[in-house]
């Protein structure tokens, strides 16, 4: 089941532009046919994320350039690799920190992507020693990447019961429209409960 099968029907066959990993809420973009899908192209589309993460960034912003594989023998667990790797795909994340919850080592992070690898943010924010709260894959309670650097993970991942991934900025140029759109799609309640003490709607 996927979100594509519910929107579309036999009448309407829907073409993604983007996608999202199952657990990840907030925007993305469905061309309802075919011609719109290849005008997107040429849309200069821009995509910002919210996550929560493990621990604290220093430096507190910056930029991930670290080429991104499959990991051998897996079908879906990626991990960074040298770039002279001819399976290597090159991947830019840049963050930037908006909230320090120091109460439970956990950090508000936004994410703009460059690149579009498949679980990008999730792969580099790990490799920096910060993985988002509550996934299953890459978090400190995975089987793929377990960790027990974060003592209170077993607590958090359980106040939220998803990976805490959130696509809430996304700017492109309407193919038909001819001209800009931007969307901005507010921070769920769920991933909110980590940062119970902070004013949310400050950020961003």
């Amino acid at each position: 089941d996927s979100l594509l099968t519910k929107l579309s029907s036999s009448e309407l066959p829907l073409h993604p532009v983007m996608r999202l990993d199952r657990e990840t809420s907030g925007l993305l973009i469905i061309a309802k046919n075919g011609y719109v899908h290849n005008a997107m192209k040429a849309a200069n589309i821009k995509k910002k994320y919210l996550a929560a993460v493990y621990g604290i960034y220093n430096p507190s912003e910056g930029t991930i350039n670290a080429a991104i594989r499959r990991r051998p023998n897996s079908i879906m667990i990626r991990d960074i690799c040298p770039d002279s790797d001819p399976e290597g795909h090159p991947s830019i994340t840049h963050y930037k920190t908006l909230i320090v919850n120091e109460n439970n080592n956990t950090s508000l992070m936004e994410f703009t992507l460059e690149t579009g690898r498949c679980h990008q943010i999730r792969v580099h924010s790990l490799s920096k020693g910060h993985p988002l709260i509550g996934d299953g894959l890459y978090g400190p309670n995975s089987v793929d990447n377990p960790s027990d650097n974060f003592e209170n993970s077993l607590e958090l991942d359980a106040i939220v019961g998803r990976q805490c991934l959130h696509a809430y900025s996304l700017k492109f140029y309407h193919p038909i429209l001819n001209k800009e759109m931007s969307f901005i799609s507010d921070l769920p309640q769920d991933i909110r409960r980590v940062f119970p003490d902070f004013d949310i709607n400050s950020v961003g």
